[in-house]
C-alpha cells in the first residue's frame, strides 16, 4: 500500500491565513448603511407627509408645535433642495435626495456585506466604491451648507443621515490597505465576487429613485384623474359642455316612455343591462325622475354589448345580454311602461344572475302573465325592437354605454345632481320635494 505523505513546510515560508482582512470594519460599514438607509427611508416618507417609522426621528422631525417653532424637517424637505428634477425645464418631474441616498447606502451596504477591505494585491477594486463614497460626502456636505447658509434651518434627520455618510467615508480610508501585511493573506475579492457585488450595488442603487418615480407619477395621475372628476362634476361645466353638443334626431313615438307622456324633458338612456355603468346611470336618472316627476321622461333604448343581436362588435363582452334586452321588450309590450319601468330596475338590480336567469319567473313575480310574457320574449316583434334600438346607436356613432341624451343633446357628465338641478330649471316642485327623503 503506498501512503502519500504531505511535503515537509519550507524553512522560513509563512502560512497564508484565510481569514478576511479588517473584519470589525467591514461589519461596522454595514451597520452604518444600514442605519443611513433607514434614515432616508424614513425621511422620504416624512417628505410625502407620512410617519416615520423611527420612533425617535418621528419625534423630532413630525409636524408638531414643537418641532414646527424650530423648523425642523419638514421646512427642509418642503424645499427645492430635497431633491432633483429629472430635466430644466420648469415643473418637471424631481426625485427625492431621500431616494437616491437609500440607493446609495444599499449599493454600499451590499459591497460591504459581500466584499468588505481588500488585501493590498486587489486594492484596485476598493478605488471605485471610494471614488463613490467621496463623492456622496461632498454632497453631504454641501447639503449642511445648504441648511446652515441658505435655509438656516435644520433636519434632525439629514443631519444624522449626513453624519452617518461621514463616518461611511472615515471607514472607507481605513478600509484601504496602505501597508504591506505582514504575513501572506488570501487575496480579496476576487474578480467575479467584486463584479457582482458591484453589479448588484448599482442595481440596487437605480432601482430605489426608479420605484419612487413609478409612485410619483402614478400620484400624479390619481391627481390628475381627480382633477378631472372635480371638473367634469361641476355643473356649470357639465352644461356648457351639453350645450355644445349637436341636436340629434332621435325618435320617441316608436318608445315605451317610463314617466309622464307630456313631461318638458326626455331622456334617451341607451345601455346594456349586464353593464355596471349603465346601473349607475339608470339608478341616477331614477333618482332625479323621482324629484322632478314632472318635469322627465325616460325612454329606455337598448346597445346589448353582446354579439348575438350586436353584430357590429368585435366581441361579447356580456353575454345573454341580448335575452335581457328582449325580456325588458316584452316586459314593456305586456305591461306597460309601468311593467317595463319594474322589469328594466329588476334587471339592473340582478345583473350578476342574467346568465341563468328564468325571466318567464321573474316576470310572474313582477305580477306579469307568464304566458303572454314568454309569448312576447321570443316574438319577432321583440328582437326587431332590439336590433333597432341598437341599428339607432349606429348611426349616432355609439360604441359603448351607457349614453345619455336630454332633450335631444348628449349629456355626457350625468353624476352629480346639481347639474340635472341646473339643467331642467332650478328646483323641483313642492309635490316632488315633499316625496324626496332629505
Amino acid at each position: 500500500m503506498i501512503v502519500s505523505v504531505p511535503p515537509p513546510p519550507v524553512p522560513g515560508a509563512a502560512a497564508v491565513v484565510s481569514k478576511p482582512p479588517k473584519a470589525w470594519l467591514r461589519w461596522t460599514a454595514v451597520v452604518l448603511c444600514t442605519a443611513g438607509w433607514w434614515l432616508c427611508f424614513d425621511l422620504l416618507r416624512l417628505g410625502y407627509g407620512l410617519a416615520a417609522s423611527n420612533p425617535w426621528l418621528q419625534a423630532q422631525c413630525g409636524e408638531t408645535p414643537a418641532t414646527a417653532a424650530a423648523g425642523d424637517c419638514q421646512t427642509v424637505l418642503a424645499s427645492r433642495w430635497s431633491s432633483v428634477p429629472l430635466s430644466m425645464q420648469p415643473g418637471a418631474t424631481r426625485i427625492p435626495l431621500a431616494a437616491l441616498g437609500m440607493g446609495y447606502f444599499a449599493l454600499l451596504g451590499l459591497w460591504y456585506l459581500f466584499v468588505g477591505p481588500p488585501t493590498r494585491d486587489r486594492r484596485a477594486w476598493h478605488v471605485p466604491i471610494a471614488l463613490i463614497v467621496l463623492l456622496g460626502g461632498l454632497q453631504s456636505l454641501q447639503l449642511m451648507l445648504v441648511m446652515a447658509n441658505v435655509l438656516r434651518q435644520w433636519c434632525v434627520g439629514c443631519t444624522a443621515a449626513h453624519t452617518v455618510n461621514a463616518g461611511l467615508l472615515l471607514l472607507t480610508l481605513l478600509a484601504y490597505p496602505w501597508r504591506r501585511p505582514k504575513r501572506p493573506i488570501t487575496s480579496n475579492p476576487t474578480p467575479r465576487l467584486a463584479l457582482g457585488a458591484l453589479t448588484a450595488g448599482l442595481l440596487a442603487f437605480a432601482a430605489h429613485p426608479l420605484y419612487v418615480l413609478t409612485l410619483t407619477m402614478s400620484n400624479s395621475a390619481v391627481q390628475l384623474g381627480k382633477l378631472y372628476q372635480q371638473l367634469t362634476d361641476d355643473p356649470e361645466f357639465a352644461r356648457w359642455h351639453y350645450l355644445r353638443q349637436p341636436h340629434a334626431d332621435l325618435p320617441v313615438e316608436d318608445a315605451v316612455a317610463i314617466g309622464r307622456p307630456d313631461a318638458p324633458c326626455t331622456v334617451v338612456l341607451f345601455a346594456d343591462f349586464r353593464c355596471p355603468r349603465c346601473r349607475q346611470a339608470h339608478e341616477t336618472i331614477e333618482q332625479v325622475r323621482q324629484r322632478y316627476p314632472q318635469q322627465l321622461r325616460l325612454l329606455f333604448r337598448h346597445f346589448p354589448l353582446d354579439r348575438v343581436c350586436n353584430a357590429g362588435l368585435e366581441r361579447t363582452l356580456y353575454p345573454h345580454a341580448c335575452r335581457a334586452a328582449r325580456a325588458a321588450e316584452a316586459a314593456g309590450m305586456v305591461g306597460g311602461a309601468e311593467g317595463l319601468a319594474r322589469m328594466s330596475r329588476l334587471l339592473f338590480e340582478r345583473q350578476e344572475q342574467l346568465d341563468a336567469a328564468n325571466f318567464v319567473e321573474w316576470a310572474d313575480g313582477l305580477r306579469l302573465d307568464p304566458g303572454a310574457f314568454a309569448t312576447a320574449m321570443s316574438s319577432h316583434a321583440a328582437s326587431q325592437r332590439v336590433r333597432a334600438d341598437v341599428e339607432l346607436a349606429r348611426t349616432l356613432g355609439i360604441k359603448a354605454v351607457p349614453v345619455l341624451f336630454l332633450n335631444g343633446r348628449r349629456l355626457d357628465y350625468w353624476r352629480n345632481p346639481a347639474t340635472w338641478e341646473l339643467l331642467l330649471g332650478g328646483e323641483p316642485t313642492a309635490s316632488a320635494a315633499a316625496t324626496v327623503a332629505p
